[in-house]
């Protein structure tokens, strides 16, 4: 396991793992997504990010449905942290919690098919 202080970027969302929103045991609102940064060619890394607390729920309830396979994020992460993969997952998985959220404006139709 490793650790660092912060990451500030786009990921992508993955597309067989839809966001989870959910009530944690000590009452607190949380949306847990799975996201891919791309920081090289043919390079995909996977984050599984958290977002807590009222501003969780705010960003939930004006960007829940805005969440679809490839949507871009602008986050900003902290409490990163890389889980070493085992057994039936191969491969890390980076961990954080979300300081900043948002969903990016899809491009045009006209600039994605040139």
């Amino acid at each position: 396991m490793s650790t660092s202080e912060k990451y500030t970027g786009q990921l992508y969302l993955a597309n067989k793992t839809k966001p989870q929103a959910m009530t944690r045991q000590d009452g607190t609102f949380a949306v847990q997504l799975l996201a891919y940064s791309r920081p090289g060619h043919n390079m995909m890394v996977p984050w599984r990010i958290t977002y807590l607390g009222d501003d969780a729920l705010g960003f939930w309830c004006q960007c829940g449905n805005d969440l679809t396979p490839g949507a871009v994020l602008q986050v900003e992460l902290t409490k990163l942290v890389l889980i070493e993969g085992g057994g039936r997952h191969a491969g890390a998985e980076m961990h954080a919690h979300v300081n900043t959220l948002q969903v990016l404006p899809k491009a045009p139709k006209s600039a994605q098919t040139h």
